[in-house]
Order: C-alpha cells, then sequence, then structure tokens
C-alpha cells in the first residue's frame, strides 16, 4: 500500500521541481535497504519517467549493516545506485547493544566489503559518539578501524536525547548519565584533527569526504536548491513553501489509494527563510557569504556576529564562518542570530 501511495505521489509531483533535470535521489529517512531491489527499480522506472534525471546523478540508498548482503548489493549495483550510507554507529558491542542496533559490528564490516566486491566505490559509514561511560580510547578504536577500511566518507553525530524515548526517560530517572561535555567535545576535536591529517575534509559540522566525495544530495539542501520528498514522513521545499506527508504509514497509503493525498503546506516568511539560511550554511566550512544574507537582515547580523565569542567564530571580510569549536555549540549561538 505504501509502494502504490509513492508511485501514485511520484506521478502527481511531476510538475512540482523547476529543476531542468535532478542530479540527485536519496533514499533515506527510514529503512530503504528492506526494500528489494524489484521495489526500489519500480520506483527508479517511475522516477525516470516523470522527471529528467541527470546521466551524473548521485543516486544514494541509506544501508543498515543487517541487509548488505552480496546478492542485494549487486542488484541494488545495477539498477544505478552509486551511493551507499552505511549505520554503522559503533565497532563496540556494548555501545551498539545500549543504541538498540539489530546488527552486530562484523556484519558492517562484511556488508561493506560486500559492496566494495559488487563495484560501489562510494561509501558513506554513519558512526556515533558521546555515549554514556564511553571512553576516548573506545571512539578512537572506531575511527581508526573505518580510517582503515578508508570509506569514501565519514559521518560523525554525537548522541541526542530526543524527547518520547527511552533514553530521555533514562536520563530523567537517573538511570543513565550523559557523558560530560568536555569529553564529548574532545571526541569532536580529536576525530577532525586525525581525519583531516589523513585526507579527509572536514565539509560540514557533521561530514567528512575524501576529495570529490561530498555529498552532492545534502550539499544541495544546505544550499536551499528546491527538493521533492517521496513517502511517509517526507518532506519537500519549493523556495517558498514547505510540505510533508504524514508519518503513519497506513494512513498514507490509504490517501493515496482513495483521494489525490493529503498533504500539509505552509509558506515560509521572509523571515523564516532568512533563519533556515542561517542554519543550515552556517553549518558549512564555506559558511556564508555577506552577499547572500538580504540586505534588510544583513545589518543586524553583523552587530550580532560581532558580540560572539571569538573562540566560536573565524575572522574573514565578507563572510559568516563559525569555527569548529562553535560548532559544537552552534545551536545556542543561532538563538541571537534568529530574526523573529
Amino acid at each position: 500500500m505504501v509502494l502504490e501511495g509513492m508511485v501514485r505521489e511520484i506521478q502527481a509531483s511531476k510538475t512540482l521541481l523547476p529543476q531542468a533535470s535532478i542530479d540527485t535521489i536519496y533514499f533515506g529517512g527510514g529503512t530503504p535497504s528492506l526494500l528489494s531491489a524489484l521495489e526500489l527499480e519500480l520506483l527508479l522506472n517511475e522516477i525516470y519517467r516523470n522527471f529528467s534525471v541527470s546521466q551524473q546523478a548521485e543516486i544514494t540508498l541509506e544501508l543498515n549493516p543487517e541487509d548488505g548482503n552480496e546478492d542485494h548489493l549487486g542488484a541494488l549495483f545495477q539498477l544505478g545506485i552509486n551511493r551507499l550510507s552505511m549505520g554503522v554507529q559503533s565497532m563496540n558491542p556494548d555501545i551498539l547493544a545500549f543504541s538498540n542496533r539489530n546488527h552486530e559490528a562484523q556484519q558492517s564490516v562484511l556488508a561493506f566489503d560486500a559492496a566494495r566486491k559488487v563495484g560501489f566505490q562510494n561509501i558513506s559509514v554513519d558512526l556515533m559518539f558521546g555515549f554514556p561511560g564511553q571512553t576516548l580510547e573506545q571512539w578512537k578504536a572506531d575511527v581508526m578501524f573505518w580510517k582503515g577500511k578508508n570509506p569514501e566518507h565519514i559521518s560523525l553525530y554525537s548522541l541526542t536525547v530526543e524527547d518520547r524515548t527511552a533514553l530521555k526517560k533514562w536520563v530523567k530517572s537517573k538511570q543513565v548519565f550523559l557523558l560530560e561535555e568536555e569529553k564529548v567535545a574532545e571526541m569532536f576535536h580529536w576525530t577532525s584533527e586525525f581525519l583531516e591529517e589523513h585526507g579527509w575534509e572536514h565539509y560540514e559540522v557533521s561530514n567528512f569526504a575524501r576529495g570529490g566525495f561530498r555529498s552532492q544530495h545534502n550539499g544541495n539542501y544546505w544550499k536551499g536548491i528546491p527538493y521533492l520528498g517521496i513517502g511517509p514522513s517526507a518532506h519537500g521545499y519549493d523556495g517558498e513553501h514547505r510540505r510533508w506527508n504524514p508519518r503513519n504509514n497506513v494512513k498514507y497509503g490509504k490517501a493515496w489509494r482513495e483521494e489525490n493525498g493529503i498533504w500539509e503546506e505552509e509558506l515560509l516568511s521572509e523571515v523564516d527563510r532568512f533563519n533556515e539560511l542561517l542554519m543550515v550554511r552556517l553549518r558549512t566550512a564555506e559558511g556564508l557569504p555577506h552577499s547572500e544574507v538580504p540586505s534588510i537582515f544583513l545589518p543586524r547580523l553583523v552587530r550580532q556576529w560581532e558580540c560572539i565569542d571569538g573562540d566560536y567564530r573565524l575572522l574573514e571580510s565578507g563572510k559568516f564562518r563559525f569555527s569548529k569549536a562553535g560548532w559544537l555549540v552552534m545551536d545556542s549561538l543561532l538563538v541571537d542570530l534568529f530574526e523573529g
């Protein structure tokens, strides 16, 4: 039912993107590797039928390591999927158990090796740090192991406490104590120095890439380029409007079976678009040039920028850029920079 709904949504959305050609396709935001190659082929064919897709398009699939058997990966590669994003998280069994992952550490290695064997030459691995009780030495072991596997891209994420989760409940009841901020910062700074020393560019707060292997899809998002989201929970943006689908699979499928979808939508104000510009561009190593800030907001932004602690910002003429220390506390810094 969900797959049928996605096909219908693709057909109904073919006039919503202004670009002459699509240059990135991303299967993610859930467990897309659970889809069979035939199901993915169905979706890709529908995209090709309804949109103009660049021959050099970056086509990414998020992969759970437990789904990475050689036959399945070979079929994905033959479909034209040319980039994998693997949710490794950790090589430490205790940390994997704490984070409730369904795979064992060795499955990540087997999936990575199988992907290489069938032809994938653009693989990203996701690693997480900042777990309760995690030591710097344990974290270094994870990073150094994957440095040895030489993926083209590495994404690093610090553990965060989300509302309505078991972790939130454990922290509130003091069953679990979060790692001290100083230790999290030490892990972040060591990793940045280590990976840059060994050839990965730290091009965005959470992302490192070998030369030529930055995530094109995420890069388009950070530049504010319009994109289309298909499927339950998916979000889209046309430059002025934000659109999103219901989270519930049954509700989503029923809406596309019985009617023409049930998108929700909001018109972003000039202030909304400015705040989003700050939020995405200040995550990147390039930062935000003064020339790209709407003139109505620039004078105040310059004044507020000068009030930020010098350790958290880089002094560059004509550009706003956070330092790596600033990236760590970016959310709190942005509060003073936002309008409204």
